[in-house]
């Protein structure tokens, strides 16, 4: 029976958006511990798809679990009838992680103070200020080591008498391929889903990538606007925000594009999406002004509200996991097709710039939509009267259900603040100094929602200190 922890003073209990409870540092030097003040989850969109695509019953294995973000996430979803393996090396942040465990009374996770690796033995473990980057291998970050106890994940399997394994999470900061190189059994026994990081340090890890599809496993990633996994193209650049990938054998694949989380074979489009913008986005709060309704809709259509057209389709649940994939990424096509890449864009009408954002945020392209909120922001003082030829999206979803009030300038101007503080840095923890006084101007505006005024009050707090 697990009992209710004792925290220590310099220790703090703080609440995720699940409800799920983790005891962290309580200094703000420690990113999880300012993350998680700062949002209230953790940073990566991949814990919001796991949380929808994992069931009760189903049995997961965290390696490089830290904290416990993801494990005691994940053990919220799954229940006690299933099981978290979470193997967390450093003895100091195994620690936090059981009192969390503690906190939450979860009976299910399973703390294994090791390492994995290709052999089992005894290593230097190397300890960063920050958690997140102890490694078995030499950093220039580390700050400190201890002696580990190193095992396998075949070993693991055998010792704890794991049953058929649904998901891995590895995050091992640069052991990974010793870890799948011996794990050929278990991964080709198992067919789990598996998350991985694509960098290591600053360089795409193709031999991982590789060394996963000499085992049959295929690399997929996120598309955050539709919470669903599409194929992975190692031959092209990937968005420079992009962390992790997810990679599977066909049988697991073709049973996560049946639960609609997968499409295997993009393919193009083939609903008629005609009308679907003007019918959908003239019911949003910020078109209830019955004047620009009207406008809107004795409008002759253009190629910008082809675009809308799709996304629109995209997000329509009714549709087909795999039409609804083809609708965004036509949009996004479009979009890329109509907007310069670089350059300036105080030409181009807010409205259209704040549209085009929001696509490439939803379709994963952050990088692109981060350079466009820039230019909106830089060529926008929200003063001038907005009175726009045709439906738009506003650059945050939420603001599709805000009332501008009459403010339609500033509301506008308002979400593509809000989404640039959001999208440009994983964390106010990187960017302090940029993403304090677009927080005060986003405040000032008067459209400020409790996540915001949250970052806020706690970069005003970590200033003062």
């Amino acid at each position: 029976m697990t009992t209710k922890s004792e925290s220590s003073p310099q220790d703090l209990v703080l609440e995720m958006v699940d409800g799920v409870k983790l005891n962290v540092p309580k200094q703000h030097r420690y990113l999880t511990t300012f993350v998680l003040k700062e949002q209230g989850d953790w940073f990566e969109d991949e814990i919001k798809f796991l949380r929808i695509l994992l069931k009760p019953g189903m049995n997961v294995v965290d390696i490089g679990a830290n904290f416990g973000v993801y494990s005691l996430a994940i053990a919220k979803v799954i229940g006690s009838s299933g099981a978290v393996w979470a193997f967390e090396p450093a003895s100091n942040t195994a620690n936090h992680l059981r009192k969390s465990i503690a906190e939450n009374g979860f009976d299910h996770i399973t703390v294994i103070e090791k390492g994995l690796s290709d052999h089992q033995g005894e290593a230097t473990f190397h300890l960063s200020s920050n958690s997140e980057l102890n490694s078995l291998q030499a950093v220039t970050s580390s700050v400190d080591t201890e002696t580990v106890q190193l095992t396998t994940l075949a070993e693991a399997a055998k010792e704890f008498e794991w049953p058929d394994i649904d998901f891995i999470k590895l995050d091992a900061e640069g052991e990974e391929g010793r870890i799948v190189e011996a794990a050929k059994g278990v991964l080709d026994e198992m067919s789990p889903l598996v998350m991985f990081e694509l960098k290591h340090g600053k360089q795409i890890n193709l031999p991982l990538i590789k060394k996963f599809e000499s085992l049959g496993y295929s690399s997929y990633r996120l598309v955050p606007g539709l919470n669903m996994l599409m194929p992975f193209d190692s031959n092209q650049k990937p968005d420079s925000y992009l962390l992790n990938l997810f990679c599977c054998k066909e049988d697991r694949a073709e049973e996560l594009e049946q639960a609609g989380f997968l499409v295997r074979k993009p393919e193009g489009v083939d609903i008629d999406v005609e009308g679907k913008a003007r019918k959908h986005l003239t019911r949003l709060a910020y078109s209830r002004n019955g004047e620009t309704k009207q406008r809107w809709l004795d409008a002759d259509p253009t190629s910008f509200e082809q675009i809308l057209n799709y996304y629109v389709a995209s997000q329509e649940k009714s549709v087909a996991p795999s039409q609804r994939l083809a609708c965004l990424r036509r949009a996004m096509v479009m979009s890329i097709s109509q907007m310069p890449n670089g350059g300036d864009l105080s030409a181009v009408p807010i409205e259209q710039v704040a549209t085009h954002a929001r696509i490439a945020i939803e379709g994963g392209l952050r990088a692109r939509a981060v350079h466009l909120l820039v230019g909106a922001i830089s060529s926008n003082d929200g003063v001038a009267k907005l009175e726009p030829a045709l439906p738009f999206l506003p650059a945050v979803a939420r603001y599709d259900n805000v009332n501008p009030k009459g403010r339609l300038n500033e509301w506008l101007i308002s979400s593509v603040i809000e989404q640039w503080v959001k999208s440009h840095a994983y964390s106010s923890y990187f960017t302090a100094l940029k993403a304090l006084p677009a927080l005060k101007r986003l405040k000032a505006m008067g459209f400020i929602d409790k996540q915001s005024k949250k970052r806020l009050d706690l970069l005003a707090q970590v200033q003062l200190k």
